[in-house]
């Protein structure tokens, strides 16, 4: 596994109502974005505006800003947060969406990013 020193895990969610219909047992979708941001001013663009978009595919916050506390191996984190989405066809519509195209270069701008989509375990 890769040394993260100095990586800020970002994601943001929002509860919402607009979410697509989805079966009862159908497994949740985890966001993880791994940020080094080297531009705070254009990244707050991105940070304001990002939970609107998320809110259009149910996305919700699960953790947000968390300062971890080591307990075993070598990642460094300054700040994780992980987002929840009722599944994984939601997650990749919001990545796919013309709204997240809109503020996405504040991200790319701002921040070396590198972005992970985590199928969970569906529902017993």
């Amino acid at each position: 596994m890769q040394s993260m020193a100095g990586v800020v895990f970002v994601v943001a969610l929002a509860a919402v109502t607009t979410a697509p219909a989805l079966a009862q047992n159908a497994p949740k979708a985890y966001l993880v974005v791994n940020l080094d941001i080297h531009d705070p001013a254009t990244f707050a663009k991105y940070r304001d505006a990002v939970p609107a978009v998320f809110q259009k595919y149910g996305g919700r916050f699960l953790v947000a800003g968390a300062e971890p506390k080591a307990l075993e191996g070598n990642l460094t984190l300054k700040r994780v947060a992980v987002i929840e989405f009722p599944s994984m066809e939601a997650a990749q519509q919001y990545r796919a969406s013309s709204e997240y195209a809109a503020i996405e270069e504040f991200r790319t701008k701002a921040a070396r990013s590198d972005i992970v989509l985590l199928q969970g375990v569906a529902p017993r």
